[in-house]
């Protein structure tokens, strides 16, 4: 609340006229008016939020009022402004959008890329609604502006009309196309995830007569995934799937040929056989295992990796702590071009390994674990002893 002029012995008199004022706005005053995106607009999913914008004019809290010939204001700006978001149209005795209903609210500042006058504002999650941005439904919106009132009492509000919006989750999915794909072995097939949000699972399918089944699933982080799933040999067709908020998205399907493993010249030897050592990235210990059988097989796979543990940060947000984590695989089989990869899940989360044996150094290695909140992602390498 802002007056034209501070006279201390009238404070009372104003007081009460503020008071007395009503919620209704000042016939002269702008509408509140919400500008985009416009009503029933269809809009992608996205992890930053969902952007709107309306107008934020100067405006009367309440009616101007004459004492003692003196006149005075009480003008609000851009800061008194507001929007809401929820996911029922519904509005309560205030005129505002249901409570209950909201899942979200702003209040916005003016921004130098806005023109004078008009007020941005994003709905983002909250901790009551996690992931809304990134929900796919039917929202509505209400541009709000407070009135004056006195101390202690019930605040006031004017709102603007509702509008609503739906989400839709505007994806590209693809798998890029795998190299040395063979039957009995499985493969890590490298998908992107155009617009998934991170932390989300991608499924990867493969047909079967007239529908599809799925083979495996990754994660997506920084719009890219790994899926490791084995194939039948011949001629295959697999897609990306994804689902979030009930609407599910598919990617085209792709050919992929799977070669015979069991007749396929095989590109490991007996000089691969043998103990290995190598290191994850950034680990503060050595990996060992050992290769068998004419470097058809890894046994007993020791990876020390360094884990990204987020915790409760001093001022609220997160930190990240290092802990010291290790992949343990019994038995992973070698592709016969020397790739291999290997996912296995248990009961404190999953751990998955990839990479290529060739010339007694191993090369596009992988490395990840998942244990409760805490996850690595890198690369590793190794060579023969």
């Amino acid at each position: 609340m802002r007056f034209a002029r501070r006279v201390g012995p009238l404070a009372a008199v104003l007081a009460a006229l503020l008071l007395a004022t009503s919620a209704e706005a000042i016939p002269t005053d702008p509408p509140v008016a919400p500008l985009t995106p416009a009503d029933g607009a269809t809009l992608a999913t996205d992890q930053a939020g969902i952007p709107v914008t309306f107008a934020c004019p100067v405006y009367n809290q309440a009616e101007p009022q004459t004492v003692e010939g003196i006149t005075f204001t009480f003008l609000g700006g851009s800061a008194d402004y507001f929007a809401e978001f929820a996911t029922s149209s519904q509005l309560g005795t205030d005129g505002r959008l249901l409570d209950t209903a909201r899942v979200d609210l702003v209040t916005p500042q003016p921004s130098n890329a806005l023109p004078v006058g008009t007020c941005g504002g994003i709905m983002k999650s909250d901790q009551a609604v996690p992931g809304v941005e990134i929900t796919p439904g039917v929202y509505y919106w209400q541009v709000v502006r407070t009135l004056s009132s006195c101390l202690g009492c019930t605040p006031r509000y004017e709102a603007g009309p509702v509008r609503s919006f739906t989400l839709r989750n505007d994806v590209t999915l693809t798998v890029d196309q795998p190299s040395g794909v063979y039957s009995g072995y499985d493969h890590r097939f490298a998908v992107g995830a155009k617009g998934v949000p991170d932390g989300t699972d991608v499924v990867l399918e493969r047909r079967r007569g007239s529908g599809w089944t799925a083979i495996g699933r990754g994660t997506a982080r920084g719009e890219r995934a790994a899926v490791i799933a084995p194939l039948p040999r011949g001629k295959q067709s697999v897609r990306v799937a994804f689902e979030l908020g009930g609407q599910r998205s598919y990617g085209a399907p792709r050919s992929v040929t799977v070669r015979d493993g069991r007749t396929a010249r095989r590109q490991t030897t007996r000089g691969d056989d043998g103990a290995w050592t190598g290191r994850a990235e950034g680990a503060p210990e050595a990996s060992s295992f050992r290769v068998v059988k004419g470097g058809r097989e890894i046994r007993d796979l020791k990876l020390p990796v360094l884990l990204g543990c987020p915790n409760p940060g001093p001022t609220g947000g997160t930190i990240l702590l290092r802990s010291p984590g290790v992949i343990r695989l019994t038995r992973v089989l070698v592709a016969p071009d020397g790739r291999f990869a290997k996912r296995q899940p248990d009961s404190k989360g999953v751990a998955e390994v990839t990479g290529r044996l060739r010339n007694g150094r191993l090369s596009e290695g992988t490395a990840a674990l998942v244990r409760g909140e805490c996850e690595i992602g890198g690369g590793w390498s190794a060579k023969k002893r």
